[in-house]
């Protein structure tokens, strides 16, 4: 059986930085035999029978192929409501790819960026502010979810009272999902970093098979040229015994001091893909749904 590419409209809006990102799925898929649709609908405006019947027929009939799904994280988590039951392919999970969970899995010699950190839930670190400074001795430090489910966007913060405002102004107007974050969600803080550049690497099968950077001077800047450097520590990423997934995303960070840190893994499925090679990401989907099928991984 072939995948099935079926690809939400906002992973196409959401690299309109590059006219050719859509042509580059599809001549990707093209020439390795596959098909591919783009849906256009938002989960949270549409009920689950409504976004159900507009997926492609072929998906919902499964007619002789394997739904592939990459798109928003809402959009993924209403395909794993609508699809429970039935055979898909999409690398999205809600706790395996939580700082807490794969930090203290990695051995010591991956170079976290965020690798003086505490964890706190939301209340208890607005109840303990002066904490920070006390721990960190740092007038700045940066502030993160512990999830990649994007509670709300990570950014450097002031250790005062200043700062203390403007995190909770900040954490639950740029969230994403328009509404408060919960008490009990757990944020990661430590000391701010200057980082110069940023890349993108997908692993798939404890191998890197593509990368590009994506971010320099805190502006988006796409590029396909990789520095060797970035590479070499997602490509230990990789190599690491305990792995997320079989496919995500690894995100390398340039830092001022010339040396290069690990800044997060994001999900397969969810991720902006940018520059990177698609007919490669591809190609690793058509491997993993030969071996999908025959159960030699957990879809």
């Amino acid at each position: 059986m072939k995948p099935h590419f079926i690809i939400s409209s906002y992973m196409i809006d959401k690299e309109d930085y590059d006219p050719s990102y859509y042509n580059s799925w599809t001549s990707a898929c093209k020439e390795l035999g596959v098909e591919f649709s783009v849906v256009d609908m938002s989960p949270s405006e549409t009920s689950d029978e409504e976004f159900y019947n507009k997926l492609p027929l072929s998906c919902r009939l499964r007619l002789g192929v394997i739904p592939v799904f990459f798109g928003s994280i809402e959009y993924c988590r209403k395909i794993k409501k609508v699809l429970k039951n039935k055979p898909y392919v999409m690398f999205f999970d809600e706790n395996k790819l939580d700082c807490s969970n794969y930090y203290p899995k990695f051995s010591s010699d991956i170079p976290l960026l965020n690798n003086d950190y505490f964890i706190l839930e939301y209340k208890n670190l607005l109840e303990n502010w002066d904490l920070i400074y006390n721990v960190l001795k740092k007038d700045i430090v940066f502030i993160r979810p512990n999830s990649n489910m994007k509670q709300f966007t990570g950014g450097n913060y002031l250790t005062n009272d200043t700062g203390k405002r403007t995190f909770i102004e900040m954490s639950n107007k740029l969230n994403g999902w328009g509404i408060p974050v919960k008490d009990k969600e757990l944020c990661l803080v430590s000391s701010s970093k200057k980082i110069i550049s940023e890349y993108r690497f997908y692993i798939y099968d404890k191998k890197v098979i593509t990368g590009c950077q994506y971010n320099r001077d805190l502006a988006l800047d796409v590029r396909t040229d990789i520095l060797d450097k970035a590479k070499t520590i997602a490509e230990m990423v990789a190599k690491q015994e305990y792995q997320p997934e079989i496919a995500y995303t690894c995100d390398i960070a340039e830092l001022d001091d010339e040396t290069f840190k690990v800044v997060e893994l994001n999900n397969g499925s969810t991720s902006g893909l940018y520059a990177m090679d698609k007919k490669k990401i591809v190609e690793s989907i058509i491997d993993y749904c030969h071996n999908y099928m025959k159960g030699e991984f957990n879809g």
